[in-house]
């Protein structure tokens, strides 16, 4: 298993896609690669931060959620069997890259 930091920055004048395509591995797991990215989501019944897994340029497999309207957070898996290494990872670091709620 390797692993690697999460994050995901642009650089000025670059798309999602070309910062995406520079992105390295974070986590081989059976041969398979994947990697982790930040998102955010403000609209109406999901405002927060997502902690998203992607399994190459095929969609992602989970994420991890801190909805700010309901204060907790939330897991979402988009594939059946998720690989339990993968779930394991990202659940330690999750609080900590999508950080505590905010009072308002």
């Amino acid at each position: 298993m390797k692993r690697g930091y999460i994050g995901f920055q642009f650089h000025i004048g670059e798309s999602y896609r070309a910062a995406n395509n520079r992105r390295r591995c974070d986590m081989v797991v059976r041969g398979v690669e994947y990697r982790f990215y930040r998102a955010s989501s403000v609209v109406e019944g999901r405002d927060g931060l997502a902690l998203e897994c992607w399994r190459g340029d095929k969609g992602p497999v989970f994420e991890i959620f801190r909805n700010d309207e309901t204060l907790r957070f939330e897991v979402t898996l988009f594939e059946q069997d998720v690989p339990l290494e993968l779930l394991e990872y990202v659940i330690v670091d999750a609080r900590e890259q999508l950080g505590d709620f905010d009072p308002l």
